[in-house]
C-alpha cells in the first residue's frame, strides 16, 4: 500500500499485479489480468503522485514513470 502525497488516498497492490485506488489516488491501470513471471512485492509513488512503480522479489523494479498497465515484469538477469 502506498499513500498519495497529500495523504487523502492510497493505492493497494495485490501480488498478482492488481492495483486498486482509493480516495484521491488516480487509477493508472493494473496488471491483474496479465500473467506475471514473478509476484509483485512492493510499490512506490512519485512525489507528485502522478505515477507509481512496483518491485519484484528479485529486486527488479518498474520505472515509476511507466504506469503498470504498460509493462510486464519478467525474470531479472
Amino acid at each position: 500500500m502506498t499513500a498519495t502525497p497529500d495523504g487523502k488516498g492510497y493505492w493497494l497492490l495485490a501480488s498478482d499485479g492488481g492495483i486498486f485506488s482509493y480516495g484521491d489516488a488516480a487509477f493508472y491501470g493494473s496488471t491483474g489480468s496479465i500473467a506475471l513471471n514473478k509476484p509483485i512485492v512492493g510499490m512506490t509513488a512519485t512525489p507528485d503522485g502522478k505515477a507509481i512503480g512496483w518491485s519484484l522479489p528479485t529486486g527488479a523494479s518498474s520505472p515509476t514513470a511507466t504506469p503498470p498497465s504498460t509493462a510486464r515484469p519478467g525474470p531479472s538477469p
